[in-house]
């Protein structure tokens, strides 16, 4: 098992004594300084080390909530550039109260649009799993941000953004998208916003990045529950309901 040298500092021990809000503080240094280890050790190297070992570069932090029995801390969570750093640390604390009592468990991704609700009921029940921001809502956002004029280009230069092989040339096409600064600012705005998120589809097997991301998979499923169901309109009981829903899901798990 890997040690961590951990540093508590001297300010925390007062309030560590005095009441609730003190341990989780004290929670939230220990774990963020757990992050900063983990992706030195990813990296091979730490912060401005010179490394004949050091696999990529630090790319900033994504600020994320913690929900813990002492109450929700914040987490730095140190990004790469080629977005290939993650983290188990939120594992332990995976929980959804609403749907684990029917069997859901070891969530590791998560796609949605970028509706506030959906993106914070998702960090909330399902920590540690790593949330895909749908690419043709975000293409959607855009194109709403665009003039008719643009709107075109606008969509290719995204496409060739969510087309890119890595998170590397992700990156460079991206950079592309400065061209519209004055002609679309709103848009450039919109993919500068939703970029890392819609492009989290990157850190899995390249054979399930284009099921993965978009949520065009998951209503086509919809969809196809519902044609079933309206074939056979009345269920005797719910247990009938759940062995039509299981047998369309175990065709799909085959197909993948």
């Amino acid at each position: 098992m890997t040690g961590y040298d951990i540093n508590v500092s001297r300010d925390l021990l007062p309030e560590l004594l005095g009441n609730q809000d003190g341990l989780a503080k004290l929670v939230e240094s220990v774990l963020n300084q757990i992050l900063e280890a983990q992706v030195s050790e990813s990296l091979g190297a730490d912060r401005h080390e010179r490394s004949e070992e050091r696999q990529d570069y630090r790319n900033g932090y994504r600020v994320r909530t913690l929900y813990t029995r002492v109450g929700p801390v914040t987490l730095q969570v140190p990004q790469t550039r080629d977005g290939s750093f993650s983290t188990d640390i939120f594992k332990r604390y995976q929980r959804s109260k609403w749907l684990c009592g029917r069997g859901l468990k070891g969530v590791m991704f998560v796609m949605s649009d970028g509706h506030g609700g959906l993106v914070e009921a998702a960090a909330k029940h399902f920590q540690g799993a790593r949330w895909q921001r749908c690419q043709v809502h975000l293409m959607r956002n855009l194109l709403g941000h665009s003039s008719t004029k643009v709107r075109a280009d606008v969509a290719a230069s995204a496409k060739l953004v969510f087309q890119a092989p890595d998170m590397v040339e992700a990156r460079r096409r991206k950079e592309f998208m400065e061209t519209f600064a004055k002609s679309a600012p709103k848009a450039v705005a919109c993919m500068e916003a939703g970029f890392e998120d819609a492009m989290a589809v990157m850190v899995l097997p390249e054979k399930y990045r284009r099921r993965l991301r978009t949520t065009n998979m998951q209503g086509r499923l919809i969809e196809e529950v519902c044609r079933r169901e309206r074939v056979i309109r009345i269920f005797p009981n719910d247990a009938s309901a759940l062995r039509l829903i299981g047998a369309l899901l175990a065709e799909k798990n085959e197909d993948w």
